[in-house]
Parts: structure tokens; sequence; C-alpha cells
């Protein structure tokens, strides 16, 4: 009986601390349009068991400009052009655990970056894949990104000023 009481406090507290990691803003709601010579960025992370405690890193041109945990969302205006974007995990600061995608900005126009964590997607796109886990950051398309974003929850992005004044 004591065994059994230890075991469902214990499941009750991994439940707890695992909630605890997910994003806590507002759900998701569409941004106003960009400004004429600036893109709308979107940068999401769905809800995924893999990770889930752990703090999801953005940064443009190596300004960092959002933290997201499992189930976030933030969007920025960032000025047209070509930019560096990386991904990387809390805790976790080898190379090889970086990802980053060169990407242009069109000015006006809107930009959808899903950070996908997890092995279905992985299989799918990568057949002969053979690691227990796995991440990617990949471009989707407006409509996919909104569908996929609907109960996600915003983090607010910061320090794009600088990213701003290295553009202009």
């Amino acid at each position: 009986m004591k065994a059994k009481l230890i075991r469902y406090f214990f499941l009750g507290f991994v439940i707890t601390a695992i909630s605890a990691c997910s994003a806590t803003g507002p759900v998701f709601s569409e941004a106003p349009g960009p400004k004429q010579i600036d893109a709308l960025v979107y940068i999401y992370r769905p809800d995924s068991m893999y990770y889930s405690g752990i703090q999801s890193h953005f940064y443009l041109n190596d300004v960092k400009v959002a933290s997201l945990n499992k189930n976030g969302y933030t969007w920025f205006y960032a000025p047209k052009g070509e930019y560096a974007l990386k991904q990387h995990w809390t805790g976790m600061d080898s190379d090889n655990q970086i990802i980053t995608r060169n990407i242009k900005l069109p000015p006006q126009g809107k930009v959808f970056y899903r950070l996908t964590i997890g092995l279905e997607d992985f299989r799918a796109q990568y057949p002969g894949f053979k690691a227990t886990h796995g991440w990617v950051l990949s471009e989707v398309t407006e409509s996919q990104a909104l569908i996929e974003m609907r109960d996600t929850r915003f983090q607010p992005p910061f320090d794009l000023d600088k990213v701003i004044a290295q553009k202009r």
C-alpha cells in the first residue's frame, strides 16, 4: 500500500513539473500586418514531450530575440534583408546542437518558422533516421502555421532594437 501511494505521489509530481514548463501567455492571435519596409516573423514551438522542460532560444544575426517554452510562439517585425536565424537550447552550448538557417525577409512579407521536436516528422522527412529524438527549424506556409498555432501561447520578443540597428 505504501509503495502504491509513493508511486501516485511521484506521478503527480512529474505531471505537475512537466505542465509547469508550458508557455503561459495569451492564446494565439494574429499580429497586425508589417510596415512598408519590414517583414513580420513568427516563430513557434508546438507542444511536445521532448525537451518539454527546456527553453529554446532564437537569435537573429546573433541577437537573442526570443525564448520559447513548449507550446509557445512569438512574433516581431524586422527590416527586410538577409539574416542568420539560430536556435539552441538552454544548457546545450555545443555547436552541433545549434540550428542555423539563412533566411531572407521580404518587405511587407510574413514568414513562419516552426521548431519541430520529436521523431514522427523526422522519420517522414529523413528516411533511415535512427536517433531517439531530434529537432528541426523549418519554414512553413501561413495556412499550416495558423492551424498549428491555434492553441499556442504568446511569449514576447526582446532586443529587436539591436536587430534594427544592424540593418539601418
